[in-house]
């Protein structure tokens, strides 16, 4: 697909289960990327990057804050260790990390020498709904693009076996948009081809509706905020409010969670963590700044 110099071949449609994981995989990562940038993090010491938090919360639903006598403040995955408290929540935790060895082999007390990091209060990845919504939307979109093929060849091909090579030649002539297509002589002799239509049914233009529902309920679970466009009348104000209030509940469920353990992780490191939503300003809204910075003598 990606050759030495870093052009990508577009796929063909000789393998359908390469296309569909492809898609798959590009609507994975580009939610994926989406999820893992909603909040940032402020004061994180030993210039922890944030980055490495966020995947750790996405990929495993929790993770870890603790001291190193080597590496110093880090965040690391974790394992529960000890027992459990009154609460469910784990007393003692272990830090699991690529090349890491900590400085000493007893757990880390939970709250103490130690703050466990939630992705949510259910510690739940956000990378299984992200999965899921990636099927769905490869599902919709594949759908689509079948049904946008059959306009483009809505034909079967019948001859007979010897004829075969010829009208697999025929179909990807065809299929390539050559201006002219080169038959065998053979079918000029007494050898021919049936063409029989499927008129398939356009219905591409509804799936493109429903991916675009789908998009934005994962944008809705995302807490990101996004524009039925596929509605024609005018939102009412009920309706806009209605959805604007499930957008800010989504991206306050995961914030409340990030923003308790920056608070004990403040008071643990004796310096101010802080979490909040990434501010994305719209163009019309960075234009109407531009202004007001220019107007201001």
């Amino acid at each position: 697909m990606i050759n030495a110099f870093g052009l990508v071949s577009m796929p063909t449609g000789k393998n359908a289960l390469d296309v569909t994981a492809l898609t798959f995989q590009d609507y994975y990562f580009r939610l994926a990327e989406l999820a893992q940038t909603r909040y940032k993090w402020n004061g994180l010491p030993n210039n922890i990057d944030e980055r490495h938090v966020e995947r750790f919360l996405f990929n495993e639903g929790r993770c870890m804050f603790f001291y190193d006598d080597t590496v110093g403040w880090m965040v690391a995955k974790c394992a529960e260790a000890g027992s459990l408290n009154y609460y469910d929540d784990p007393t003692e935790l272990l830090p699991v990390a690529t090349n890491f060895t900590p400085d000493t082999p007893k757990p880390y007390e939970n709250g103490e020498q130690a703050v466990l990091i939630l992705n949510n209060s259910y510690a739940r990845p956000t990378a299984y709904t992200i999965m899921l919504k990636a099927a769905r939307l490869t599902e919709i979109r594949r759908t689509a693009d079948i049904n946008i093929h059959a306009q483009k060849t809505p034909v079967i091909l019948k001859t007979t076996e010897k004829q075969r090579l010829s009208a697999k030649s025929v179909y990807n002539q065809w299929n390539g948009f050559e201006p002219l297509i080169i038959a065998d002589k053979a079918i000029d002799e007494g050898i021919t081809m049936e063409a029989i239509r499927i008129d398939a049914p356009v219905v591409f233009d509804k799936l493109t509706i429903e991916l675009n529902k789908e998009w934005q309920d994962c944008m809705t679970f995302l807490g990101i905020d996004n524009a039925n466009t596929d509605k024609r009348e005018r939102l009412v104000d009920d309706e806009v409010r209605a959805n604007n209030e499930q957008i800010d509940l989504s991206a306050h469920t995961m914030l409340k969670a990030r923003q308790e353990a920056a608070a004990k992780m403040s008071k643990l490191c004796g310096c101010k963590i802080t979490v909040e939503l990434r501010d994305v300003q719209k163009p019309a809204e960075a234009a109407q700044d531009g202004e007001k910075e220019g107007g201001e003598e």
